[in-house]
């Protein structure tokens, strides 16, 4: 097999290489294979740098050379076979001719001048710094590169930087600077080359600083007013030397800032002092004691737009006039809407006690039929009376009303003030009824002037009597009036009928008994008759 591979190979034409292959780019160089593309074929390029007498392999077993330095007067072959085997028999592989490189990249010089600052390009390269400078332009044509060596002589020209500080107010040549500010001036130096003079400017508090604080505090507090930043020194009308100052007073406090290079700057700043005060309150009792009907008004100043209080900031309400207060003490707060508060406290003074009397005793007692003006006193204006027992009364509705009870009795008046209140009094009215009367049970008419006689006994209102009359058990009559009315204490028996004594038992009367008012009553009742 050896044998016959290496017969085929030597069958085919051969292949060579140029005598010279000539380089004219920079950088890496690819030498291509002169045998046909396509072949079944493994491959392996040497190189020599005697001039061939000597042989050393190189780069890989690909149909084409990568040389990344080419140099002059190197020379490469490639040795091909059917297969590795093969390839590494001299006797079995073939090889092409050699080919020596020529580098030979086009160059020329030239000398140039700029402007320090200024750039030129050679190519595609930016040239700024004096001496020789070496560019490649790459030609992108397949054609060869060419070799520009430069001299570049650089001319002076200036370009300075100057910092200026300036303090709040102060100008720079004339002109007024109130902001950190860049001004760049170019001129042409005696080279001819532009130069550029800059003069970066800083004033000092161009970020201006601010005293921080509330603008308005309430009354007693203290405010701390602030700057922000970091200064040599800090000088406040306070007499503070630090970064803050607490204030609460009113005014415009003031504060002179002095930075690192000596600059000052004022600030001010106005702090207003919320003082409320309750200025007046007016009570009002409640028109009945124990009622809720008091009242009280506010008056505060200081602000506008308070808030009241009377229950010590626990609830609040936008009029300051409050109602329907029973009395008492009440803790008073005003608010305003950054929240401070005048407090107070007031009291709602009780009502008067009404006082009603009944000029007379708790009770009284009349007789049946007779009259009792109810008279009364009081210590306040009386807007209404009222009365019970109406039936028994003058009137129902004035304050001296005439009581004519024909039973016990118990009048009461409420005095009702103008506010709606009232008190009330009562006087007890006893009824003496003069109507009873006395009926003895048993009487002995035996002539010792003892009880002899019976005989109704009535009180002085009991005007007369009429139809008395005086019957046995039997029902049999044996008493009877012989008038038609007689005063009750003239109207006896004596136990006789017709002038003859009556035997004893028991006897019933009856009777009717009138009265001064002009009432009557019928009376009846038993008699025991003794011998």
């Amino acid at each position: 097999m050896l044998l016959f591979c290496c017969c085929f190979l030597a069958s085919l034409p051969g292949q060579d290489f140029p005598a010279i292959t000539t380089v004219c780019t920079e950088g890496p160089y690819t030498l291509q294979s002169p045998l046909p593309a396509g072949s079944d074929t493994v491959y392996q390029w040497e190189r020599s740098f005697d001039g061939g007498t000597s042989w050393s392999a190189t780069g890989n077993g690909a149909p084409a050379l990568i040389i990344n330095s080419p140099a002059p007067g190197i020379q490469y072959r490639l040795a091909y076979a059917a297969n590795a085997t093969c390839l590494a028999d001299a006797a079995c592989r073939s090889l092409t001719s050699p080919t020596q490189l020529s580098v030979n990249i086009p160059s020329f010089s030239q000398g140039l001048t700029i402007c320090r600052g200024d750039t030129i390009f050679v190519g595609s390269s930016a040239l700024t710094t004096p001496g020789n400078h070496r560019t490649v332009i790459a030609a992108t044509d397949g054609t060869c590169d060419s070799i520009v060596m430069t001299f570049l002589e650089v001319l002076p020209a200036y370009d300075e930087l100057f910092l200026v500080d300036l303090c709040p107010g102060e100008q720079f040549r004339g002109i007024p600077i109130a902001t950190d500010t860049i001004i760049t001036e170019q001129y042409t130096a005696h080279s001819g080359c532009d130069s550029l003079v800059t003069y970066e400017i800083s004033v000092a508090f161009a970020t201006r600083p601010v005293i921080t604080g509330p603008a308005r505090i309430c009354a007693g507090e203290t405010a701390s007013l602030e700057v922000a930043g970091n200064f040599a020194r800090y000088a406040w009308s306070t007499g503070n030397d630090g970064d803050d100052a607490p204030v609460s007073s009113p005014g415009t406090y003031g504060l002179t800032l002095t930075d690192f290079t000596g600059c000052t700057l004022e600030l001010h700043h106005t702090l207003a002092v919320t003082d409320l005060d309750i200025r007046q309150v007016i009570p009002a009792a409640p028109a009945c004691a124990g009622g809720s009907t008091g009242r009280l008004d506010l008056a505060a100043a200081g602000d506008d737009d308070l808030l009241y209080s009377i229950d010590g900031g626990a609830s609040f309400q936008l009029d300051s006039f409050f109602s329907n207060l029973p009395a008492g003490d009440y803790p008073l707060v005003v608010e305003n809407a950054e929240g401070c508060r005048a407090t107070a406290a007031a009291t709602v003074p009780a009502a008067p006690v009404l006082q009603l009397t009944m000029n007379l005793p708790a009770a009284a007692t009349i007789e049946r039929g007779d009259t009792l003006p109810l008279s009364l006193t009081t210590d306040f204006e009386v807007a209404e009376w009222r009365w019970n027992g109406r039936a028994f009364l003058s009137c129902s509705d004035c304050p001296a009303p005439v009581a004519f009870p024909t039973v016990d009795t118990k009048f009461t008046v409420e005095a009702i003030a103008p506010g709606g209140c009232s008190v009330f009094d009562s006087v007890m009215v006893l009824v003496n009824d003069s109507r009873r009367y006395y009926a003895p049970t048993a009487f002995s008419p035996n002539g010792d002037n003892n009880n002899d006689q019976w005989q109704i006994f009535a009180g002085p209102k009991a005007e007369f009597i009429s139809g008395l009359q005086i019957v046995d058990r039997w029902g049999g009559i044996r008493f009877q009036q012989a008038e038609p009315a007689l005063p009750p204490h003239q109207a006896t028996w004596d136990g006789t009928q017709a002038g003859q004594p009556l035997p004893p038992g028991n006897y019933v009367y009856s009777g009717t008994l009138r009265y001064t008012d002009g009432s009557s009553q019928r009376i009846r009742g038993k008699i025991t008759l003794l011998r």
